[in-house]
């Protein structure tokens, strides 16, 4: 299965989604903030990305703009709840120009999910 990476602030929604993604026999690795995940993808294999696109210090959208350029064939999902001056449809319409292949608003449900991270990994499936 994949290798994930995936950057959530919320502890509880991160622990769900990490266990809704091992559950499917992925491998997860988790970043509560941007800043972190930056390094990471520079430093580490991944197969998929998934952000939050509202993130303290770094937003998800610079993320996704940072991971885009270097590696550019990486899947992505950006997940938004939406931030207080930004409706969660903006957010989610400036995560698919930022860069993100697959675009969630919470609440959504763990087929939701795991119907696009499977999508995503197909080869020549994107975007979505």
């Amino acid at each position: 299965m994949a290798r994930v990476m995936l950057i959530e602030d919320h502890e509880d929604v991160q622990i769900v989604l990490r266990e809704f993604l091992e559950q499917a026999g992925h491998t997860v690795r988790l970043a509560r903030l941007g800043r972190d995940a930056m390094d990471d993808i520079r430093a580490l294999e991944y197969d998929l990305l998934i952000t939050d696109v509202v993130l303290p210090l770094v937003s998800g959208w610079d993320l996704i703009e940072h991971a885009r350029k270097l590696r550019g064939d990486l899947p992505i999902i950006a997940i938004s709840g939406g931030a207080p001056s930004l409706s969660a449809e903006a957010a989610l319409r400036l995560s698919t120009l930022k860069g993100a292949d697959g675009v969630l608003e919470k609440p959504f449900r763990r087929d939701q999910l795991l119907h696009m991270v499977a999508a995503l990994l197909q080869p020549d499936a994107r975007p979505i």
